[in-house]
């Protein structure tokens, strides 16, 4: 199910016009999920929330862009 709305969300994205996805996660979420999905672990900023960490993930779509031509 993630892996779905996410994909729907990049393509909106994509038909929007943008060339990247930049998302922020906690590391008790779900940052190998966003790593399978291609997404690459940009910065890690420790104790937020106290304990674990927020994490910004980004993603190119222009490789995908590209395909649809």
């Amino acid at each position: 199910m993630g892996t779905r709305i996410l994909r729907a969300a990049e393509a909106e994205a994509i038909r929007r016009g943008c060339s990247q996805v930049v998302l922020l996660s906690h590391s008790f979420q779900a940052p190998r999920f966003y790593e399978r999905e291609g997404y690459q672990r940009m910065v890690e900023i420790e104790g937020r929330p106290k304990g674990y960490s927020d994490i910004v993930f980004v993603k190119s779509l222009t490789a995908k862009r590209d395909d649809r031509k």
